[in-house]
């Protein structure tokens, strides 16, 4: 405690008791002053910076100064910045760790589904199981109806075929399906009888080992390009039989056309 005149009147070590403040000391309290009744500096000293503070009491003169090393006045706030800090730092882990379990929780339902598709391309299942997830049922319900009308055109399919298949092989008349190139891809049974060959032979191109003579080659090349242009067109000519029979052949052929291609 001293007056303002700068008279220390009361100080813990009794040696300072009755001393003058310091020039300095004293400029620097009337400069943050003024006209307050209270001040706070941070001074610098021979044991480092502190943190000090003045109460000017009224109609009396005197000032009541209080000093705490700085490092000791932060104290309080670097703990409560520690522990912001840390419990930061936990709220941040927390929720990066529920974050993480919720993405993996919303994930489960699409990585099910893609084993689930991967089981029905290699044929070990029939249908996906419906997710509880509202976004992806819908998907799955589309994709499981496609999965039933393409299963059921698979049967249609095969129906057709099967009947396409007995009404060609009780025909008496030899019936072929070759491609654009030429290669026969399918015979039936009289085409077969007619010509002496299996259809792994036929299949192998071995027919053109029976055409008789250069009439036969030539209808053959006809034939080859009226494929190229997917024309219709009938031949004749000599063929001999693998039992070396020979009998004439009369061959009519039609393009096939499916969404414009032959």
């Amino acid at each position: 405690m001293t007056t303002e005149s700068g008279v220390i009147i009361a100080h813990p070590q009794r040696s300072e008791l009755l001393q003058i403040l310091d020039t300095n000391l004293q400029s620097e309290l009337l400069t943050h002053f003024g006209t307050e009744s209270d001040a706070q500096v941070v001074h610098s000293n021979f044991s480092g910076d502190a943190l000090q503070t003045y109460q000017r009491i009224p109609s009396t003169g005197w000032i009541i100064g209080a000093t705490l090393p700085l490092d000791e006045a932060m104290t309080p706030i670097q703990t409560l910045w520690r522990v912001q800090l840390i419990g930061g730092g936990i709220f941040t882990l927390i929720a990066l760790l529920a974050l993480i379990g919720i993405i993996h929780s919303q994930l489960r339902p699409i990585r099910r589904l893609q084993r689930e598709v991967s089981l029905v391309r290699q044929n070990h299942a029939l249908r996906l199981s419906e997710p509880r997830l509202a976004e992806l049922l819908q998907l799955v319900r589309n994709f499981n109806q496609l999965i039933d009308e393409n299963e059921h055109q698979r049967r249609a399919l095969k129906q057709r075929q099967a009947y396409f298949d007995m009404v060609l092989n009780t025909s008496s008349v030899g019936h072929f399906v070759a491609d654009s190139r030429g290669f026969i891809e399918y015979v039936n049974g009289a085409l077969e009888t007619i010509t002496g060959y299996s259809e792994e032979q036929i299949r192998q191109g071995q027919l053109a080992d029976g055409l008789e003579d250069s009439t036969g080659k030539q209808e053959r090349d006809r034939w080859v390009n009226a494929l190229e242009a997917h024309q219709e067109i009938e031949i004749e000519f000599k063929f001999r039989r693998a039992d070396k029979t020979l009998v004439w052949l009369h061959i009519a052929s039609k393009p096939v056309f499916d969404h414009g291609l032959c």
